[in-house]
C-alpha cells in the first residue's frame, strides 16, 4: 500500500457483463496507471438492476472494488467506450455514484470524467458528459493526462478549470461544428 498517493482514478466499467472486465485494453490501462508512482487505480462496476435498486433503497452510492469507496471520491473517473450502447449504462452509474450528468454541472468538487476508447472518435454525442476525451492509445495519453492533472492542482487547478468548461475537448467547436452541419442540411 502506497500512503504516498498523489492522484485517485477510478475505472468505470459499464458493459453488464463482469466478464468484460477482462478484455485487454481496460485491464491494460488499469495496470498502467497502478504501475505510475504515486497513482491507485480502482476499478467501478455497473450493477445489475436488482443491485442498481438496491444501492436506491438503501441510500448507497456506487462504490468501488478494491476499497469500496464513492465513486464520486476520486480525483478522475474514466470510461472506455467501447460501445454506444452502453452509454445509458454510464448515466446509471453517474446517478448511482451521485455525480451530475452534465459536465457544466459538476464543480470542481466533484472527479474529472475523462472517455476514450473506439466509441471516442466521435465525441460529439458524448461531449455533454465529459470533460475530456482521449482520442488515440490510451497507454500513452493517461500518463501525460494525470502528470497534467498533478501539475494542474499543485498549480491552482488551471487543468481542472480548463477542463470543467470544456476547453479540453473543445466542446465549443465541437457544437459549432454540429450545428454548420445542421444548417448546411437544413438550406439544402
Amino acid at each position: 500500500f502506497d500512503l504516498n498517493i498523489t492522484m485517485r482514478g477510478a475505472f468505470g466499467h459499464q458493459i453488464l457483463n463482469y466478464q468484460k472486465m477482462y478484455y485487454g485494453n481496460p485491464t491494460i490501462l488499469y495496470n498502467v496507471l497502478n504501475g505510475m508512482e504515486g497513482v491507485s487505480c480502482e476499478r467501478c462496476f455497473a450493477p445489475w438492476t436488482d443491485m442498481e435498486q438496491a444501492l436506491k433503497e438503501a441510500g448507497e452510492e456506487l462504490f468501488t472494488l478494491e476499497t469500496r469507496a464513492p465513486l464520486k471520491s476520486f480525483d478522475i473517473v474514466g470510461f472506455s467506450l467501447l460501445y454506444e450502447m452502453c452509454y445509458s449504462n454510464i448515466l446509471t452509474m453517474l446517478e448511482l455514484g451521485h455525480i451530475p450528468f452534465l459536465s457544466r454541472d459538476r464543480g470542481l468538487e466533484y472527479p474529472l470524467l475523462v472517455a476514450g476508447g473506439p466509441c471516442a472518435v466521435n465525441p460529439e454525442p458524448i461531449a455533454p458528459f465529459f470533460d475530456a476525451v482521449i482520442i488515440g492509445d490510451g497507454e500513452e495519453a493517461e500518463p501525460e493526462l494525470v502528470n497534467a492533472y498533478r501539475a494542474s492542482r499543485a498549480a491552482g487547478d488551471t487543468l481542472l478549470a480548463m477542463a470543467k468548461k470544456g476547453s479540453m475537448l473543445g466542446k465549443e467547436r465541437l457544437t459549432e461544428a454540429a450545428q454548420a452541419a445542421d444548417k448546411a442540411v437544413h438550406d439544402l
